[in-house]
């Protein structure tokens, strides 16, 4: 691609997405204009800076290297927070969460790549770049990163503001948030273009936080990056065609407003989804663009390169291992759902040791491992770090909560009689570590000897403590009844302990609040200082709270939130649900168009209440009016969906045949509506794939991607009974196997080389394992 000077036209940019038409796309020529009218004479030395940066550049291009130590390279940030004691004003948990969305972006770790276009797969990059929060300020005083100026000058901030609060830029990334930065959402300046005290990012602090990738975008320009259509801030330009980026992976286009994937704007697909477009739809970086990065962060124009030296590591207290800490996606997981874990340690770890308590992989020396568990339980979660000469440890207990939804059902009940929690039902959430959190007790209870109990004597105003329970298939109800028993008194009249109910239908991903009580309003008896223990079921009150068919599903989850006032201790009982049942079945496996069933496949639909019994139909036509039709019935036993009253075994059907299955239910001689209507094909061999156990780490694919001829790599923790003869199959993304092979230990080469580029799902079959996995064609 063609290289040129773009300085006059991207010094400065402003974010990708505009959070409302208030907000500019980019406010770089008027800042770039009022910069050299500000400083005449330093356009010279900056056009000289730029050429100088581009020579290198260009060089380290041609000579690629990688970062130096056991780590990559590492950028210690401040943050300086503008505000007017509003919102503006962002807490410790946005700015965090600002650096992890940076740190995922940086680092290829962003779950939407799933999302790239299959075209640019094979040009994402990893900038192998990562930011951390300085702990050291430039006196090396302790601190936290972020640095907070109590000032009407977030009303109007801009360069002006710089001058008292700037780190220096040779040891500190410098951010700035506020409310209004001259009607752009940020901006920032090339490496060498501006003076050091001027050298920094400005942002609106709503653009500030995880899943917001302004910092991402500009960043990108602090790192030498254009935008993808060359130097200029307009976008959309016929005339763009004609310049470039100076990035030898990234297309020339026009650049994009909108999220078109397959536009074609300059003769050949764009990449729209690159985070140095306006696409709405950023996700990647391409390869050439984090060489470029990491050439600018090796140059000493803009002082970059000191940044990651050792030596400023050390003077911003972000290089001493000080402790080992982790977190998860989620700490309560559905069977088989992947949790995401991620390091969290402090700072300079190089060597990561796991070990994961019921889960697949059992351990791992990835910095963020993705798990499964597939036997519901409460499990540990364990990592030891270390930079090669100091090691640091952390154990979590009772850390992760596995469920499987499917075996939760109405009607539902829990006095907590079986002496203990957390066990295979309830998980204690307790983040602050403390000894005030729930637990059981036997010193109260409304019926029965024991209870949940809120440990809150002396507890730490503003603590959260939760207390989750799932998991539950609903999908067959119309609404549910969730009711329960509390015991709660006011040590004083001013206590405001707060408890409230949420529910999820999504395992766990989001909760809504169904139900909240407070203070007085809580207490089920008067103030009783100092401690309170109910004595009698007369202290109790009892709460039933109605939950519609709208949030209801087969992930369901309940969890008892308390929030301290410093009050009294509180107390939990008899925990019921009961519903209204749909009389309309809904169906459960085969999924529906499900291919590479086995011949004798099992039909399986979900449990109704308040019925007589289930009939079934089958047929190789939709109208079910075949003279293949099988039609059958099985008497209701209860709504446990471990009974066989909700399956029918099926014997000897066609392979390769496509089959319609359905099921309704009478109650009192009066027929529900018939399910809706799903169908499954039989596979060509008649061997189903259903049932198998599904697992994650004994296999490899290699090259991934490939150009359709790839090897089944046997794992070294692989058990000698794996290492004979292996089916594989191979979909399309529509379901369709399009492949399917024994491989052996002398012949483990696949060939798809004959069908399209793309994402294909492979899956191979040792006895009753499985592994599960995606191959690229390019």
């Amino acid at each position: 691609m063609k290289i040129f000077f773009f300085l006059t036209s991207s010094l400065l940019c402003a974010t990708i997405i505009a959070q409302n038409q208030n907000v500019k796309f980019c406010s770089q020529w008027e800042m770039q204009q009022k910069y050299f009218e500000e400083n005449p004479g330093l356009q010279q030395q900056i056009l000289q800076n730029q050429q100088e940066l581009e020579q290198h550049t260009q060089q380290f291009i041609q000579n690629k290297r990688g970062a130096s130590g056991c780590y990559q390279y590492v950028i210690p940030v401040v943050f300086h927070i503008l505000h007017d004691n509003g919102g503006e004003n962002l807490t410790e948990e946005t700015i965090k969460d600002a650096i992890k969305q940076l740190n995922i972006d940086f680092q290829l770790r962003n779950e939407d790549t799933a999302d790239v276009v299959a075209d640019f797969i094979p040009i994402l990059g990893n900038s192998e770049i990562e930011f951390r929060l300085a702990q050291k300020d430039p006196n090396g005083n302790a601190t936290d990163g972020m640095i907070r100026y109590e000032t009407q000058e977030t009303y109007s901030a801009g360069d002006n503001i710089k001058p008292g609060k700037q780190w220096p830029r040779s040891m500190y990334l410098n951010i700035y948030t506020a409310i209004n930065i001259g009607g752009a959402a940020g901006y920032t300046y090339l490496p060498g273009s501006t003076s050091s005290g001027n050298d920094a990012i400005l942002v609106l602090y709503n653009y500030v936080g995880l899943n917001k990738r302004t910092l991402t975008h500009e960043i990108g320009h602090w790192l030498n990056l254009s935008h993808c259509w060359g130097g200029t801030n307009d976008p959309a330009l016929a005339s763009n065609c004609n310049s470039d980026d100076n990035v030898g992976d990234t297309p020339n286009t026009i650049g994009w407003q909108v999220c078109n994937l397959g536009g074609e704007s300059c003769g050949s697909l764009d990449n729209v989804q690159n985070y140095m477009e306006y696409s709405f739809c950023s996700n990647m970086f391409t390869k050439g663009q984090a060489t470029r990065m990491q050439a600018a962060i090796n140059s000493s124009t803009g002082s970059r390169s000191n940044l990651w030296k050792s030596s400023n590591l050390i003077a911003t207290g972000v290089n001493d291992l000080e402790l080992a800490e982790f977190s998860s996606s989620t700490i309560i997981a559905c069977k088989g759902e992947d949790v995401y874990f991620e390091d969290e340690s402090k700072y300079g770890q190089c060597n990561w040791n796991w070990t994961f308590d019921g889960g697949s992989p059992s351990s791992s020396n990835d910095r963020y491992p993705v798990v499964k568990y597939y036997t519901p339980g409460i499990y540990d979660v364990s990592l030891t770090v270390d930079n090669n000469s100091i090691s640091q440890s952390k154990t979590k207990s009772s850390y992760i909560l596995v469920i499987d939804p499917s075996e939760g059902y109405a009607p539902f009940t829990e006095g907590f009689e079986n002496g203990s929690l957390p066990n295979n039902n309830w998980l204690i959430y307790n983040p602050d570590g403390d000894s005030k959190a729930w637990m059981h007790t036997s010193d109260a209870a409304y019926t029965g000897t024991s209870s949940a109990k809120m440990n809150n004597i002396n507890n730490t105003p503003g603590n959260l403590d939760e207390l989750l329970c799932g998991g539950f298939d609903f999908t067959s109800m119309a609404s549910i009844a969730l009711s329960f028993k509390v015991a709660y008194a006011q040590r004083d009249a001013a206590d405001n302990d707060i408890l409230r109910l949420y529910v999820s239908k999504d395992c766990g991903a989001t909760w809504v609040i169904r139900w909240a009580k407070t203070g007085s309003s809580l207490a089920t008896v008067p103030v009783q200082f100092p401690v309170f223990t109910p004595a009698s079921q007369s202290e109790w009150q009892e709460y039933s709270i109605n939950i519609t068919s709208t949030l209801l599903s087969e992930n369901f989850l309940f969890k008892f939130e308390f929030e301290s006032d410093g009050g009294n201790n509180l107390y939990l009982d008899d925990i019921n649900i009961e519903g209204v049942w749909n009389s309309k079945p809904v169906l459960q496996s085969p999924t529906d168009g499900v291919v590479g069933q086995a011949d004798d496949v099992i039909l399986d639909w979900k449990a109704v209440g308040a019925i007589d019994l289930y009939e079934w139909q089958l047929d190789v036509s939709n109208q079910f009016n075949t003279g293949s039709l099988q039609t059958g019935t099985t008497n209701f036993i209860s709504t446990d969906p471990n009974n066989p009253d909700t399956e029918f075994q099926t014997s000897n059907l066609t392979y390769s045949q496509t089959y319609y299955w359905r099921v309704r239910t009478t109650a009192s001689a009066n027929t529900s509506l018939w399910s809706d209507i799903w169908s499954f094909t039989v596979s060509e061999t008649g061997v189903g794939i259903g049932g198998l156990n599904v697992q994650s780490s004994r296999f490899n694919l290699f090259p991934n991607p490939s150009d359709g001829i790839f090897e089944v790599k046997l794992a070294p923790s692989a058990s000698t009974s794996q290492k004979g003869e292996f089916r594989v199959l191979v979909y399309n993304v529509l379901g369709e196997q399009i492949h399917h092979q024994i491989i052996t230990s002398a012949n483990r080469l696949i060939d798809i080389s004959s069908h399209p580029k793309g994402i294909y799902h492979v899956l191979i079959i040792s006895g009753d394992t499985a592994v599960s996995g995606k191959i690229i064609l390019q």
